[in-house]
Formats: structure tokens, C-alpha cells, sequence
């Protein structure tokens, strides 16, 4: 099926990058070029959301440049990077991920539903001085 990217809501402050399907990484990084492109257009924080529930799984082809290059050229504007997945895998991934890539890790985070998704965008506060 592969990836769509689309505005989660009216305001247009969350962008979802929604994985369906089977996909390849040079899909993904169409998606990245995309969603970074569309969060760049605006002069206002944007939230980005990758729902990969509905995601087959991938080939054993290596996600490290793709994911990498996302985490490397983050729009100055956006705000939290939201995966929604399942299974501890992922969400340890995630937390290496973070741990790679520490200008990035402020703002990546994993959940399971989209509610806690949505629950973390409307609680963030921005990042403090410090943090940044």
C-alpha cells in the first residue's frame, strides 16, 4: 500500500505520516522529503506523527541511512516526532534511536494508540531553553 502523508487536523499543526502495508525505504524517504517539505511551508511548530500499525513487516534491507538522514535534517520547526506502533521491539528501537541521534531525542517518542499520540501533543509545552 505504502505512505501517506496528510494533515491530522484542521489547524493543520499535526502532520501523520500514515505507513499501510508493505513499503521500501526509498518510499519512506519520499514520505520524509514530503511531510519535511509540507512542516517547512509553515513559520509555526508542527507535530509529526508515523503511524506504523498497520505497517507489514519490513524487508532485512538496513534503515539506518533513511532514518538517520530524517533524524540529521529535522525542520527547525517542528515539534514532537510521535511513532504509534505495538510491541516492546519497537519501542526499544525507538529509545536506541533516541539515544543515537541526541539533538533529536527531545523530540522523539513512541506510544501505542493514537490517543496517547494526541495526549502528548496537547500536553507539550515547547522545549526549554536548556533542552534545546
Amino acid at each position: 500500500m505504502g505512505i501517506a502523508v496528510f494533515w491530522d487536523n484542521r489547524e493543520q499543526t499535526v502532520l501523520c505520516q500514515s505507513i499501510v502495508g508493505t513499503w521500501t525505504w526509498e518510499d519512506y524517504d519520499r514520505s520524509i522529503y514530503q511531510a519535511y517539505t509540507t512542516i517547512r511551508s509553515v513559520n509555526y511548530t508542527v507535530h509529526l506523527i508515523g503511524d506504523i500499525r498497520y505497517s507489514a513487516p519490513q524487508s532485512l534491507t538496513p534503515a539506518w541511512p533513511s532514518l538517520g538522514r530524517a533524524l540529521r535534517h529535522l525542520p527547525d520547526n517542528i515539534g514532537l516526532a510521535i511513532t504509534v506502533g505495538t510491541g516492546y521491539f519497537t519501542a526499544s528501537f525507538y529509545h536506541q534511536l533516541a539515544q543515537s541521534f541526541p539533538a533529536a531525542a527531545k523530540r522523539i517518542r513512541h506510544v501505542m494508540t493514537m490517543d496517547a499520540a494526541h495526549a502528548l501533543i496537547d500536553n507539550f509545552e515547547g522545549f526549554s531553553e536548556r533542552a534545546v
